[in-house]
């Protein structure tokens, strides 16, 4: 859905009562707004937000780990959360968590975050 208006490429000719003086030019508004990530441990998860000085994003994040995408979730209010330990084996990986954009909102990508996911506690089983 559009931001704004855009009119482009209009001639006049003949027309004296229009409702407007001149074309007023184009401010940005019709164009896609920048948008930034980041990227933050959160207990457990992992949590991506994507802003802007237009408006809130929407779509998805996906994470990745050395440019292999390893999860992906959708962006509710600017915010995606996901459990790397879902998906990701025991020790150290750094993500990346990265907002494709959308018609109104540019691609951008968070500086790496390094997580560390902790090995499963071993029980013995009861005799």
């Amino acid at each position: 859905m559009p931001l704004g208006w855009q009119i482009d490429d209009v001639a006049i000719n003949g027309i004296t009562n229009l409702p407007f003086d001149t074309f007023v030019a184009d401010r940005g508004l019709c164009s896609t707004s920048s948008s930034t990530t980041e990227i933050h441990a959160l207990g457990a998860l992992l949590q991506a937000t994507v802003s802007s000085t237009l408006a809130t994003p929407n779509g998805a994040v996906e994470f990745f780990e050395n440019g292999k995408t390893v999860g992906a979730a959708p962006l509710v209010n600017g915010v995606a959360a996901w459990n790397p330990a879902t998906f990701l084996a025991p020790g150290t990986h750094t993500i990346t968590a990265s907002f494709g954009g959308t018609t109104n909102f540019t691609a951008s990508t968070s500086a790496p975050a390094t997580i560390t996911i902790a090995a499963p506690t071993r029980r013995r089983a009861a005799r």
